[in-house]
């Protein structure tokens, strides 16, 4: 259900408060923080309606396994769980705009979580962290899954806010996605072939690519206007795939921030892959497969934000 600025107790004339990057537009004052801080208020007029996007950091892109087969392609990250109060704009999951929060005079802890790293030699890339500030947290993207041979080794993806994409493996057991948090993100994609491809890490604003002939692209973000200006946030990594026919078969990551995924034109410490763009929750691109033996990891994941914004006017 969608509030509007200002309904309930307290107006916003008069309030003061520090913390983050402060900028006025349309009418606001904006609270940008890009690390962890204190949002004070020092004056509240009695009480203060404000707004808030909260983005949990990136998962990280799953790597290229140890064993040097062609089809050991990553999975892209998952973005950051996204939440907001901001009115006519849209939660992550495409879900409904949240309340907006009352704040009285006193210090309001905020963390802004940091981007998943991405690990290979069989293990998943990690998820990102968490972010929260006024009550409210947004859960840290999925990892992506590192692309092995063997399936008991990995190949799943991880869940978080949105969730990490799956990786490519042996052909009898296809990757599993792993899944959004509701009000939050997306799911992310699945490999159907089980091989060759990795799939997209879920975004907030849709759900990372399944992989076939193709790698999965990464989800797309969502747009939201809390700074004064419309900027998308929170997209998807996009997963690793093979160089066929001299083709690169690699995927994008999600429009929101979300890392591209990589090519086995790169046997390379990251694999071609690009990180999730900071303060955005963007997930890493997935590894590319390679033909050399050796394990290659994917890129990190992008950091989140915290912007809090009161009307002053």
């Amino acid at each position: 259900m969608q509030q509007q600025m200002l309904v309930g107790t307290g107006g916003s004339a008069g309030m003061e408060a520090t913390g983050g990057s402060i900028t006025e537009s349309g009418g606001y004052r904006i609270h940008t923080f890009t690390t962890s801080s204190n949002f004070v208020v020092t004056s509240d007029n009695g009480g203060t309606n404000v707004e808030y996007l909260i983005i949990a950091g990136g998962g990280g892109g799953g790597g290229h396994g140890d064993q040097g087969y062609y089809n050991d392609s990553g999975g892209g990250g998952g973005a950051g769980g996204y939440r907001t109060s901001v009115s006519g704009q849209t939660s992550g999951g495409n879900s409904s705009t949240e309340s907006v929060i009352n704040v009285t005079n006193g210090t309001y802890s905020v963390v802004v979580g940091g981007g998943g790293a991405s690990t290979s030699m069989n293990n998943q890339a990690s998820n990102g962290s968490d972010s929260s500030a006024l009550g409210i947290t947004s859960i840290g993207g999925g990892g992506g899954a590192t692309g092995t041979w063997n399936p008991p080794r990995g190949n799943v993806g991880n869940s978080g806010g949105s969730g990490g994409g799956a990786a490519s493996g042996h052909s009898n057991s296809p990757g599993q996605r792993g899944q959004g948090t509701a009000g939050q993100g997306h799911q992310g994609g699945q490999t159907n072939n089980g091989f060759q491809t990795g799939a997209g890490g879920g975004g907030a604003g849709g759900a990372g690519g399944d992989a076939g002939q193709q790698s999965g692209a990464g989800g797309v973000g969502l747009s939201n206007n809390i700074t004064g200006s419309a900027v998308f946030r929170g997209g998807g990594g996009g997963s690793g795939g093979v160089n066929g026919n001299g083709n690169p078969n690699k995927s994008l990551g999600g429009n929101g921030g979300g890392g591209d995924g990589g090519d086995n034109a790169v046997c390379a410490p990251v694999g071609g892959s690009t990180a999730g763009q900071a303060n955005t929750g963007g997930g890493g691109g997935g590894a590319g497969g390679c033909t050399q033996a050796g394990a290659y990891s994917g890129s990190a994941g992008g950091s989140g934000v915290v912007i809090i914004r009161y009307a002053i006017t």
